[in-house]
């Protein structure tokens, strides 16, 4: 399939997955809450076969669920969880206080 070609090629690949749960990644992302299951099994799938890391863009809606999608990353295979900020330039205060903890 193509999906495997480009598995054949790839050293790793990254899944956006802003949230915990199907409501708050719905709401950031702007479609039904069913999309949150396709990211969660997409990084499940994909586990076994590369190396896969994911994207949360940290914003109002995930505020306080930064460390949670973490933890789901990693229980579903994620070898790492690149978080940055949606304001360009600056990290917010609470975004650094949620991560150092």
């Amino acid at each position: 399939s193509g999906m495997d070609g480009i598995l054949s090629q790839a050293t790793w690949i990254r899944v956006s997955l802003d949230a915990p749960d199907s409501e708050t990644h719905a709401k950031i992302h702007r479609t039904t809450p069913d999309q949150f299951g396709v990211s969660v099994k997409m990084i499940r799938g994909l586990a076994p076969k590369t190396r896969v890391g994911v994207n949360v863009v940290a914003c109002g809606p995930n505020r306080g669920k930064i460390a949670a999608v973490a933890r789901l990353a990693k229980e579903h295979g994620a070898k790492y969880v690149n978080v940055s900020s949606e304001v360009l330039g600056r990290v917010p205060d609470w975004l650094a206080d949620e991560v150092l903890e």
